[in-house]
């Protein structure tokens, strides 16, 4: 590595550009595999992941879910974010769509 004394300022900001853009990759990889790891765990238990976090039936936004979604019930969550639910019915959403285009099935993601 260089010594960062001898760097030129347009190189150092290059450099901490560069360390900032890989924390922030590796704080979402982290966050991910450990949500994973959590959501697999609750299960092995016999939980959902709403017996254990009662206030994960609230959207990203900290707003109840639509009534209508909450009746027709979570067939679909998404292991990497328990948050992120569908009943099945209605259009596919974003997070289902992204994984079937990596060659997901939507099956692997039913509950």
């Amino acid at each position: 590595m260089k010594d960062l004394e001898k760097m030129s300022p347009r190189e150092l900001e290059d450099l901490a550009r560069q360390v900032t853009a890989m924390a922030e990759k590796k704080k979402d990889q982290f966050k991910k595999d450990l949500r994973k790891e959590l959501v697999d765990r609750i299960r092995a238990e016999g939980f959902t992941v709403g017996d254990i976090f009662p206030e994960a039936g609230t959207g990203a936004r900290g707003r109840k879910k639509s009534s209508s979604a909450s009746n027709a019930g979570v067939k679909f969550q998404d292991p990497n974010n328990p948050e992120n639910t569908w009943s099945g019915a209605g259009r596919l959403p974003n997070w289902l769509k992204e994984a079937v285009k990596q060659g997901h099935e939507k099956e692997e993601f039913a509950v």
